[in-house]
C-alpha cells in the first residue's frame, strides 16, 4: 500500500491537538491555513468541506475524514483567496516572517524527503525480488517493494526497451507486476474504512445511492463522475470512465458539485 499521512494525521492529531488545545484556553474557534471552505447546510444541520475557491491549491480531499465536532468549530480564512500571490502579499503587510518561505508539498517530518529511511528506521525492511510482465514472466529485479508504488515509472533501476510503468505490488510473493501506461486504467474501485459526512459512519446514505457523483482517486487528479454502492462493509465506486492508477492505501473522496460528502481507502 501507499498511505497518504496528511489524511490520516489531519484527524487523529492535528485538529485533535487543535480542539484539545483550543478548550483548554476557552477558544470556540480553531483555524488552519488549507485552501478549503467550511459550509453549513440547514436542510441537513450539518457542517460540510467545500472545494476551496483557488482550484489549483483546493485541499478538500486531505480533510473528508473530518467529523461534525471540527467541523462546527473549524474557520478555513484561506478558502475564499483566489490566489496565493494574494496571501503572501498580505503576510507581508502584516510583516510576518514567514512571507516568502518556500512551498512545502512532501510530508511532514521528513526534512530530506527520504521516506525510505524513514520506514526502515521503523524497523520495516523489503528485500530484493522479481519484476513480472502481466503474464507472471520474469523479466528483471528490484531492490524492494518499499522502493514503488502503482503506476511510477521512474527509479526502477533498468531499461525494458519501452516506458514500463508499475502496475501491481504483491507483498506475499514479493513481486512487482510492471505493464503499458493502458494498463493502470480501471473503471472499480473497492474503499474500505469509509466515512461520509452526512452520517459520519460508513453507510452510504439515501441521498447517494443511485445517484451520480465525483470520486477522485489522488490527490492530484481530477473529480470523475461515478455511481456508489454498499459492499462488504465498504463502498465500491464505479466510473464512468476508467481512472489512472487507483492505488491502495490511498483515499478516493466523493464530491456533490463542490462539496465533499465522504471517501474512503482505496483497497483494490
Amino acid at each position: 500500500r501507499t498511505p497518504n499521512p496528511c489524511v490520516r494525521c489531519n484527524p487523529l492529531i492535528k485538529f485533535k491537538v487543535l480542539l484539545e488545545t483550543a478548550n483548554t484556553i476557552n477558544a470556540y474557534y480553531i483555524s488552519t491555513g488549507h485552501y478549503a471552505n467550511v459550509v453549513y447546510d440547514e436542510r441537513f444541520d450539518k457542517y460540510f468541506i467545500h472545494k476551496g475557491n483557488n482550484l489549483k491549491k483546493d485541499q478538500s480531499y486531505m480533510l473528508y475524514r473530518l467529523k461534525q465536532d471540527v467541523l462546527s468549530r473549524l474557520l478555513l480564512p484561506l478558502g475564499t483567496i483566489e490566489s496565493k500571490d494574494r496571501v503572501r502579499e498580505y503576510v507581508k503587510q502584516q510583516d510576518v516572517s514567514s512571507a516568502d518561505a518556500e512551498e512545502s508539498q512532501e510530508i511532514c517530518f521528513v526534512k530530506d524527503d527520504n521516506y525510505i529511511r524513514i520506514i526502515e528506521e521503523a524497523g520495516y525492511k523489503s528485500s530484493p525480488g522479481d519484476f513480472i510482465d502481466l503474464e507472471g514472466n520474469v523479466i528483471g529485479r528490484h531492490k524492494g517493494i518499499i522502493h514503488y508504488t502503482i503506476g511510477q515509472r521512474k527509479g526502477l533501476g533498468q531499461a525494458f526497451g519501452k516506458p514500463m510503468f508499475v502496475v501491481k505490488i504483491d507483498p506475499i510473493n514479493n513481486t512487482v507486476t510492471l505493464g503499458d501506461n493502458k494498463d493502470l486504467f480501471r473503471k472499480q474501485v473497492y474503499a474500505e474504512d469509509v466515512i461520509f459526512t452526512l452520517n459520519d459512519s460508513n453507510t452510504l446514505p439515501k441521498e447517494y445511492k443511485n445517484v451520480k457523483i465525483q470520486a477522485k482517486v489522488r490527490y492530484t487528479s481530477q473529480p470523475a463522475d461515478a455511481y456508489l454502492n454498499q459492499e462488504n462493509g465498504g463502498i465500491r465506486v464505479e466510473f464512468i470512465e476508467a481512472q489512472r492508477a487507483p492505488t491502495p492505501g490511498q483515499s478516493v473522496v466523493f464530491y456533490q458539485d463542490d462539496r465533499v460528502v465522504g471517501g474512503g481507502i482505496i483497497r483494490s
